[in-house]
């Protein structure tokens, strides 16, 4: 169970940042055109955007070896003669720098991150979409990931600031916690957690077999969703502190 919370966790985060920072109007496109290449440097390019301006902005201050690093990988993307096939390796890639910052946010921020996002599931699930509730953890089975991005567009705008905030708040400086420091609290996770859910239905939730999952009924897509929400509302239920640290530990490791 533990090693499938970290991954959960690390959906749980990674997609809408996925969202927020590339579907839409955004600079990524901005690379694949020629015609602005002679006249603008990749961060011109990257800049643009004002809402994704304010992230570039938080690295460049804060983490500038990370910044650096994507404004390297945006350099190459622009220099990519394949840039549909090559987009998906770029942002896979982008995302996984931001992710690995957001740990080093401080405990109120970090947890209120988590906290937008179950809100946003949550309404899905409560609205019968369980669809769109499922593809965010897997955009990329979604048969029309543009019509799924703008359909779920209007909802990131709270989430965008909550990952703002808790970039603002990061600390490089902050230790990460070892697994014998959250070990207890995860326990307590685990046990609420395994008394919710059969062993039938952890089957189906720890499947990692993509071409099964994409034939997922609308029942087990809810039971995905379900999962999530639950995972996130277990660890909330923690002291404050004890919370923030087993999130920490389990996006940091």
């Amino acid at each position: 169970m533990k090693k499938y919370c970290k991954s959960r966790l690390a959906k749980f985060l990674g997609v809408p940042i996925l969202f927020f920072l590339f579907l839409g109007l955004n600079p990524v496109y901005h690379f694949a055109n020629k015609a602005l290449r002679p006249t603008h440097t990749v961060e011109e390019l990257m800049m643009e955007d004002p809402g994704n301006r304010m992230i570039f902005l938080i690295f460049k201050d804060k983490f500038p070896q990370d910044y650096a690093q994507i404004v390297a990988k945006a350099e190459d993307f622009m220099k990519s003669k394949n840039h549909e096939q090559d987009i998906r390796f770029f942002l896979s890639e982008t995302i996984d720098i931001m992710l690995r910052k957001l740990p080093y946010a401080d405990d109120d921020n970090l947890i209120a991150m988590f906290q937008e996002d179950m809100q946003l599931r949550t309404k899905l699930l409560n609205e019968n979409d369980t669809v769109n509730c499922f593809y965010l953890e897997y955009p990329h089975l979604a048969p029309d990931i543009s019509l799924f991005s703008k359909q779920m567009k209007p909802y990131f705008a709270s989430i965008k600031q909550a990952r703002v905030r808790a970039l603002q708040s990061a600390d490089i400086h902050r230790k990460m916690p070892d697994e014998t420091e959250i070990a207890q609290t995860q326990d307590k996770v685990n046990q609420i957690l395994w008394k919710k859910y059969s062993e039938q239905e952890l089957a189906v939730i720890n499947n990692d077999d993509e071409d099964e999952i994409k034939q997922y009924t609308a029942e087990e897509q809810a039971l995905m969703c379900r999962f999530t929400i639950d995972t996130v509302q277990a660890i909330l239920e923690q002291p404050k502190h004890e919370a923030a640290e087993l999130l920490r530990f389990n996006l940091s490791h």
